[in-house]
C-alpha cells in the first residue's frame, strides 16, 4: 500500500490473468453457434477442395520416427 501523510492513496496488487483459462474452453465451445446443415456440406467441401490442391490429401504421420 501506498500512504501519503498516514492515508491510504493507492494499493498494488498484481494484474489479473490476461485471457481465459483452459478449464473455460468446454463452456466456450458449447456456446459458439453452430452450422447448419448446408453451411457443413460447404464446409466439408471447402476441406476436402484445400486438401486436393495442397496434395495433402493422405498426409504422412508428422509424430513418426
Amino acid at each position: 500500500m501506498l500512504t501519503r501523510g498516514g492515508k491510504v492513496v493507492a494499493e498494488l496488487v498484481p494484474a489479473p490473468p490476461a485471457g481465459r483459462r483452459l478449464a473455460e474452453l468446454p463452456g466456450v465451445l458449447a456456446s459458439l453457434p453452430s452450422l447448419g446443415d448446408e453451411e457443413a456440406e460447404r464446409f466439408g467441401e471447402d476441406i476436402d477442395r484445400a486438401r486436393s490442391l495442397s496434395g495433402t490429401e493422405n498426409p504422412d504421420d508428422p509424430w513418426a520416427s
